[in-house]
């Protein structure tokens, strides 16, 4: 693994190298990931320790909780997304203004608090979470829903149990 610097775009990407032996002699395939240093940049910026936001890719994408009390959040980068294996997001108390539409990707994701922040609309791709059972967002004065959120939040209610879901 190598951490180049692309000067075209002034960022730093991550370059996996993988070289294989075969009969014509050796093939060297790469892959530049710009989503995991975006991930780590944001994280630095933030002041999140590595035990709270690991630099390690492997740790990183099998996480399966991630809480930020106590540090000021003030945006949520939109490769959030990548975290796939995340179960529990906890975003209260950040005093976020919106949450990335990225959020849907998260299909593992059963427990999202974004209680008490400055939210004013929820993305509608969060109506894509399977196991989704726990939602907290009250606390946000300003956040109005679409028909087809209410809508959802209905079903959520179903699936767990009404005290699990407050907008």
């Amino acid at each position: 693994i190598q951490v180049v610097h692309n000067e075209e775009e002034d960022e730093l990407l991550i370059k996996e190298v993988e070289i294989k032996n075969n009969k014509n002699g050796d093939i060297r395939t790469e892959h530049i990931e710009k989503w995991i240093i975006n991930l780590w940049e944001w994280a630095d910026e933030n002041n999140l320790p590595e035990k709270i936001f690991p630099r390690d890719k492997e740790i990183l994408l099998s996480t399966k909780r991630l809480s930020f009390y106590g540090y000021e959040i003030n945006r949520i980068p939109k490769e959030i997304g990548y975290l796939v294996n995340l179960e529990k997001l906890y975003l209260a108390k950040q005093g976020l203004k919106s949450i990335p539409k990225e959020i849907g990707n998260l299909m593992n994701l059963q427990f999202l608090w974004i209680h008490t922040n400055n939210l004013s609309e929820l993305p509608e791709e969060i109506e894509n979470l399977p196991f989704l059972r726990h939602l907290k967002a009250e606390g946000n004065p300003n956040l109005t829903l679409s028909e087809n959120q209410k809508q959802w939040l209905d079903i959520l209610k179903k699936r767990g149990k009404d005290e699990w879901v407050r907008v």
